[in-house]
């Protein structure tokens, strides 16, 4: 957000990268200090320590498989499950990791979170899917999101 501000400076991204930076990453740019002309060398600093793209990956499906067992209704556990995949599913699709999405094992991963009752309907849905597609998590996430709206509406339809 930060650093595609046009009205900021690169001295006032640099403070603010210092401010939100921890741990390795902030260690890692320490000597560079907080001159603005140094922003670009930080940011490439940063990438090229921290920006591996199949590290980043792994770390998001490992945070969205280790969570705990989402309970029956338990509406808000079942929205915030739905916002990680579907921002880890967006993740490896930007990135190209297909074999990721379809990986039968990180889908079977992530339907092993949900209620009982939303896995079998899961499983009942996915039956039907692939007699004509191939299942991926991206499917999951989109079969999720209308159960979300499904479940959770006020108004039924």
């Amino acid at each position: 957000m930060v650093h595609d501000k046009t009205t900021f400076s690169d001295t006032i991204r640099m403070e603010r990268l210092h401010n939100v930076l921890r741990g390795k990453a902030k260690r890692s740019i320490m000597a560079i200090g907080l001159n603005g002309m140094f922003y670009a060398t930080a940011l490439k600093c940063l990438k090229k320590e921290f920006g591996n793209p199949n590290v980043v990956s792994h770390i998001k499906l490992n945070d969205l498989f280790n969570q705990p067992q989402i309970k029956e209704y338990d509406c808000n556990a079942i929205k915030h499950y739905h916002q990680k995949l579907k921002c880890t599913a967006t993740w490896l699709a930007s990135m190209g990791y297909h074999t990721s999405l379809y990986s039968i094992d990180n889908i079977s991963k992530a339907v092993q979170l949900l209620p009982n009752s939303m896995r079998q309907s899961f499983y009942r849905f996915s039956k039907d899917l692939l007699e004509t597609e191939v299942l991926s998590l991206i499917e999951f996430e989109r079969w999720l999101d209308s159960k979300i709206k499904e479940l959770f509406n006020p108004i039924p339809i």
